[in-house]
């Protein structure tokens, strides 16, 4: 493999894999010779990838809890890298269905087009105990009404005064992921 004038050679795992990098040769042309050579498998870039996963929500820069740069918010100047790292949990994972959240709150604009697509419905019917009260929720409730301690099964504009459970909880409540 003269041809190739390398000037970088080396092994990247345990498997036979290597490294090259040509002084003479570009990538296309590297990678068209050492794949037409029969001691070669295969042969491919080295793809350098960074992850930097953001939602596309405007409002993202306004918080800071979880990407905090130093930004300035109602004229207070922000503490950089003070934050949960959300950005930095979100190259790993934006959520999945399986993971459901309880949150307890007075409410949620159940129409919020952020939420509206991520609302966790109840698959099933099943009850819990609350505070020594059965409560059942009904397949396809969508929260838990805990003045009337029932399900709430409609996204009706009145139920989002009411206090609630929207899940986030596989338990009592809708649930959301960012998709």
């Amino acid at each position: 493999m003269q041809r190739i004038d390398s000037d970088d050679d080396r092994p990247t795992g345990g498997f036979g894999v290597r490294r090259l990098r040509s002084r003479s040769l570009d990538v296309d042309a590297l990678i068209q010779y050492l794949s037409q050579h029969p001691d070669v498998e295969y042969a491919e870039p080295n793809y350098i990838v960074h992850a930097n996963l953001v939602p596309n929500d405007p409002q993202f820069p306004n918080l800071w809890g979880l990407s905090n740069l130093g930004q300035s918010i109602g004229g207070t100047a922000g503490i950089p890298g003070a934050d949960i790292g959300a950005a930095n949990a979100w190259d790993v994972s934006t959520g999945s269905t399986a993971n459901v959240v309880g949150i307890v709150d007075t409410g949620i604009d159940y129409s919020h087009p952020d939420l509206v697509q991520n609302l966790w419905t109840a698959p099933q019917n099943f009850t819990v105990n609350l505070g020594g009260f059965n409560v059942t929720c009904h397949t396809g409730d969508v929260g838990f009404n805990a003045i009337t301690r029932t399900g709430l099964t409609s996204l009706e504009p009145s139920l989002r005064e009411a206090t609630t459970a929207p899940a986030w909880s596989a338990s009592i409540g809708s649930g959301a992921s960012w998709r």
